[in-house]
């Protein structure tokens, strides 16, 4: 009978300098700052005013969606966070 995936060393091995970004294809990671550039309209209206004021946060998670994507959780320096697709955020430097 194999193994299940999470208990296989071997791929845990594999799989141990693998980050997210190189799993779907993004150059974003944890930590790094961004800036909100747009939002798609799921975002409650309160929240969306404080994006607005300052759209600078930084990556803290990420969170698996349908159909297979990620979106970031960005959290603000208000305390907030919220998650995006990336199309919606820029990676500051």
């Amino acid at each position: 009978m194999p193994m299940p995936i999470a208990h296989c060393p071997l791929a845990s091995k594999l799989w141990e300098n693998v980050t997210v970004g190189e799993l779907h294809g993004s150059d974003m990671e944890i930590g790094q700052k961004v800036k909100v550039r747009g939002i798609i309209d799921r975002i409650p209206a309160s929240i969306v005013k404080k994006i607005q004021k300052n759209p600078v946060g930084t990556i803290e998670d990420f969170k698996m969606l349908d159909r297979s994507e990620i979106g970031l959780v960005v959290k603000f320096d208000e305390g907030f966070s919220t998650w995006f697709f990336e199309e919606e955020l820029e990676l500051i430097s």
